[in-house]
């Protein structure tokens, strides 16, 4: 019975004795407050709505700050002494106040930046956004969704004017701005950085067509270039190149 009892003692300390070899220390971790606290950082949001649209354009700022503060650090010291840090920073946010744009209506056409800022702990944080505002066109006339005519100059806009009474005057289909970039258009004509555009003229006969094109050049002077152009049936794909038919209007001075 005494020997029973002392093999299993000895029994007991040998896996005691192998346990404390193959299992890993238990694991002590605490944390360990810094005094001060550190800003990492300062995070600012800027929303404006709308984005774009034509002058006049009534837009309204929201925007959030908040502080990224470094307050503790959790320390493992089963990682010390390795390659891996014992230390894990601990953060948390402190709410700010940011300094936004006021709310306002723009009135002139262009694209304008607006910035939000907020400041802590001797960071700064700050966002910004950007408006596009464009130029009013006439009423009466529509553009095709790919034409880029965002920008065109004061000139055009009064030509776009004449567009609608030339086409009112003659019982025309609302004219369509197809294009504000497409090129050459004959010589010494060429489509000027957002001082030209093309209008449809598949919605109407050639004679029509050409009606309308003398008449706005009429209306216009010679300040301006207005070219009928039509585009003959390709003989070798019998394709109906007429929708491509259309008056370009130019402000040429030059």
């Amino acid at each position: 019975m005494k020997n029973r009892h002392s093999w299993l003692c000895q029994t007991v300390f040998f896996v005691l004795v192998l346990a404390s070899i193959l299992l890993p220390p238990p694991a002590y971790c605490y944390i360990e407050y810094l005094n001060p606290e550190v800003v990492d950082h300062v995070e600012v949001t800027l929303v404006v709505e709308p984005t774009s649209g034509p002058v006049p354009l009534s837009v309204k700022f929201t925007s959030t700050a908040k502080a990224v503060i470094h307050y503790a650090d959790e320390v493992d010291e089963n990682e010390g002494g390795g390659s891996v840090d014992p230390r894990e920073p601990l953060y948390k946010d402190k709410e700010l106040t940011p300094k936004k744009p006021d709310d306002q209506t723009i009135k002139d056409p262009g694209t304008y930046t607006f910035t939000a800022t907020a400041k802590y702990g001797g960071k700064e944080g700050k966002a910004t956004v950007t408006v596009v505002v464009k130029k009013t066109l006439p009423e009466g006339i529509d553009v095709k969704d790919d034409a880029n005519v965002d920008n065109l100059s004061d000139e055009m806009i009064e030509a776009l004017e004449q567009v609608v009474e030339v086409w009112d005057d003659n019982n025309a289909p609302t004219p369509v701005i197809t294009s504000g970039n497409d090129g050459e258009h004959g010589e010494g004509s060429l489509h000027y950085e957002d001082e030209a555009v093309d209008l449809r003229g598949n919605n109407v006969s050639d004679e029509e067509m050409q009606q309308l094109a003398d008449d706005l050049q009429e209306a216009l002077g010679d300040d301006y270039d207005v070219i009928a152009e039509f585009f003959p049936d390709d003989p070798d794909t019998e394709q109906d190149e007429s929708l491509n038919d259309h008056i370009h209007v130019e402000y040429d001075p030059r």
